[in-house]
């Protein structure tokens, strides 16, 4: 899991060709003028989701985690907190979902787990060893814009 502000995204553009595609989309882009849906950036191997929701409890959300892609999820508007956990460590795996490319968890087991807060401006990368339980409130309920760029492993 990487937590940084979106100034510096460029910076692990080396990571992977699809994510230096991730980040050339990021740079020519206004994220803040871009419609609420799926975008196309490279077919099936850099796709994004943007998004307008309002935040939830924690009781709410669940646990997810990816087998083939990596999540970039960008607080374009508000903040939310978003738990996050080794997915060895969550417990009560759903079937895989390969259309949606999705596993769900029903909790945490024995392994701890770390509650971030990404705020306006920044973003969080998770793998797909990374289980993580986004759209959380955090002091109330409120509405937030993210945009969340699926990179092909």
């Amino acid at each position: 899991m990487i937590l940084d502000q979106l100034s510096r995204l460029s910076t692990y553009s080396a990571l992977s060709p699809h994510l230096a595609a991730a980040v050339r989309f990021v740079n020519q882009s206004d994220l803040s003028c871009l419609g609420v849906g799926r975008i196309n950036i490279d077919g099936e191997n850099v796709y994004a989701n943007n998004m307008a929701y309002d935040t939830k409890p924690a009781y709410q959300t669940r646990w997810e985690s990816h087998r083939n892609y990596i999540d970039i999820q960008i607080m374009i508007a508000g903040s939310e907190k978003m738990a996050v956990a080794n997915v060895s460590s969550l417990t009560g795996a759903t079937p895989y979902e390969q259309e949606r490319d999705v596993f769900f968890y029903d909790g945490v087991g024995l392994g701890s787990h770390h509650l971030i807060t990404v705020a306006e401006g920044e973003f969080a990368i998770f793998f797909p060893h990374d289980g993580h339980m986004p759209m959380i409130m955090l002091d109330r309920p409120a509405g937030v814009r993210k945009i969340v760029i699926k990179v092909a492993v």
